[in-house]
């Protein structure tokens, strides 16, 4: 399991405390339980969509590996199963995805191992 560190503002500060005094009665670290809370929250939205929106693009990318390729050091945009764009800069391809709830952006360099997704510009998983 991959670890992040993070900052999170307006968090009340009581609820902090119960939290974390719960977690320590627990034997866990408060770092644990959050990630356990954002994992129950999470479930309890509708993110089937997006999760099936993640599946049909890396399915796309496994499918059409080879003729990516030919983009090599290029950014790509796919959305929706299908290759949007291909630009020259991260910036730039960001930008185009922006118009999307959920779109892979990546290098075409070797084939993407790691998993990240982005929601809306400011999110990120």
């Amino acid at each position: 399991m991959m670890k992040r560190t993070i900052l999170v503002r307006g968090v009340d500060e009581f609820a902090y405390r119960r939290a974390k005094a719960a977690a320590a009665l627990k034997g866990v670290s408060i770092g644990s339980a959050v990630s356990e809370a954002l994992e129950e929250w999470a479930k309890g939205s509708d993110t089937a969509a997006i999760d099936r929106e993640v599946r049909a693009d890396r399915a796309f990318v496994s499918r059409s590996w080879e003729r990516l390729k030919a983009h090599r050091g290029k950014v790509v945009v796919v959305q929706g199963g299908r290759l949007r764009g291909v630009f020259d800069d991260q910036a730039s391809a960001r930008n185009f995805s922006s118009k999307y709830d959920v779109a892979l952006v990546f290098t075409v360099d070797e084939p993407p191992a790691k998993k990240v997704l982005e929601i809306g510009a400011e999110l990120a998983l």
